[in-house]
């Protein structure tokens, strides 16, 4: 049902049918991605390395 107005948005545009069924999942995605950016880290990793994160600028 709340796919519908995603589909027929899709096909009046002319795009794949396909493309409206993955809609769902992208913005599970975006939503996944945003959260985890919210969520402060003590560490970062980066090439093998581990740097602590701070507020503080350079």
């Amino acid at each position: 049902m709340l796919l519908l107005p995603r589909v027929l948005t899709d096909r009046r545009a002319g795009y794949a049918g396909w493309l409206a069924l993955l809609h769902p999942a992208a913005l599970v995605a975006t939503a996944a991605m945003a959260l985890a950016a919210a969520c402060p880290r003590a560490e970062v990793e980066w090439r093998g390395r581990r740097y602590a994160v701070s507020d503080r600028p350079g």
